[in-house]
């Protein structure tokens, strides 16, 4: 009995234990707050965030403010280059941001910003382009006036001066980023091409009748005189320069003149002397074409 007493009466000490623990979950589980719905959500930008963009906007707009002030004529210049540079360095700022939730009157600066900035570089390049071409038009005048001053010049004076004009002319093409300038600056550079390959041509030419005069006049002689000495046929080769003719700038008459005049040489020359000749031609100096 005693021991059925002790027994009912362990088991309504636990059952009382179970049921005041299963009131304090109930109660703690009833007491935890409901997660926020999407549309409690806190915004992803933060009060600082948009502290920062904003002093991006307002350090973007001072630099369009500088540029603003800066004179047409100085817009081509580095310090230019490197306000506009600035407000690009700028722009990432803005990226990755959910700038939805940016007020309205600052994401409609930010978004302007790319299309401003464009802007301010197609007008740089086009103030540098304008530049440029002023520059190979003056280049040009200055190489007509010293055409029109200098025209008892060597053909190889006009072709150093062209090619100096020319090389003048693509380090300023070198700047040019507009398509109209560009096309402008082509038609001037193509002028300047053409009077190079003229006064190359006409000094090749000048050559080439020059070979032929001395030439023809050993030839001449020759035919003239019948019976020559070898000295006399030495000193006749000498009067006519023929040796100073550089045979591998020649064209084909000028050539073939000049292969008469030489085999003519060597056909009436004994042997000891044709030898010498030979020699002597071999190592004569030859009439560069800058020469004319």
């Amino acid at each position: 009995m005693p021991r059925l007493c002790r027994f009912i009466v362990t088991s309504l000490v636990m059952m009382v234990f179970l049921t005041g623990c299963r009131e304090t979950v109930s109660t703690n589980v009833e007491t935890v707050a409901p997660p926020p719905s999407p549309a409690t959500e806190p915004p992803n930008v933060s009060g600082a965030v948009t502290a920062e963009i904003a002093d991006a906007c307002i350090y973007i707009d001072r630099c369009f403010k500088r540029l603003e002030a800066e004179p047409e004529s100085e817009l081509p210049s580095l310090r230019v280059a490197s306000i506009i540079q600035s407000a690009e360095r700028t722009l990432p700022i803005f990226w990755g941001l959910d700038l939805a939730k940016v007020p309205p009157e600052l994401k409609q600066r930010i978004d302007a910003y790319p299309e401003a900035i464009g802007k301010w570089v197609d007008r740089v390049n086009e103030t540098k382009s304008k530049q440029a071409l002023e520059e190979i038009q003056k280049v040009a005048d200055a190489h007509y006036t010293w055409r029109d001053q200098n025209q008892d010049q060597k053909w190889q004076a006009y072709i150093e001066q062209d090619e100096k004009v020319i090389k003048e002319i693509q380090q300023a093409m070198a700047r040019i980023q507009s398509a109209k300038e560009q096309k402008l600056a082509e038609i001037v550079l193509l002028e300047h091409l053409k009077l190079l390959n003229l006064h190359r041509t006409k000094q090749a030419t000048a050559y080439q009748k020059q070979a032929i005069k001395h030439c023809h006049q050993f030839v001449d002689y020759c035919n003239t005189n019948t019976i020559i000495s070898d000295e006399t046929l030495f000193t006749e080769f000498a009067k006519a320069e023929i040796e100073k003719i550089d045979p591998t700038i020649l064209g084909y008459h000028a050539r073939r003149m000049y292969d008469i005049a030489v085999g003519m040489m060597e056909s009436k020359l004994g042997y000891k002397n044709k030898a010498k000749f030979m020699l002597d031609l071999a190592e004569a100096a030859r009439w560069p074409l800058s020469d004319l």
